[in-house]
């Protein structure tokens, strides 16, 4: 996906499906992800909290909850690194 990093945690899980994010940000922000054993995404949160406006913020959680990953062994935690453009 375009404009998104993700930490080595989370780059080794392969993404099945994802949405689309809302418009770049204008500053690279960064997202707490967790993404359950099923390849379900189970926690997003961003590492500056009220740093950004919170609709925006509440949209990239959303686009983000509805994404699936490959199933695993376990839980994988990592973040997502969404810049700009």
């Amino acid at each position: 996906t375009s404009g998104v990093r993700w930490s080595a945690d989370l780059s080794s899980r392969k993404l099945l499906r994802s949405d689309a994010l809302p418009e770049r940000p204008a500053a690279p922000v960064v997202f707490e992800v967790c993404v359950a054993a099923s390849g379900e995404v189970v926690k997003v949160m961003p590492v500056q909290q009220g740093a950004f406006d919170q609709k925006w913020v509440a949209q990239v959680v959303r686009s983000l909850k509805s994404w699936a990953f490959e199933p695993s062994g376990g839980e994988t935690c990592g973040t997502l690194t969404y810049l700009p453009e």
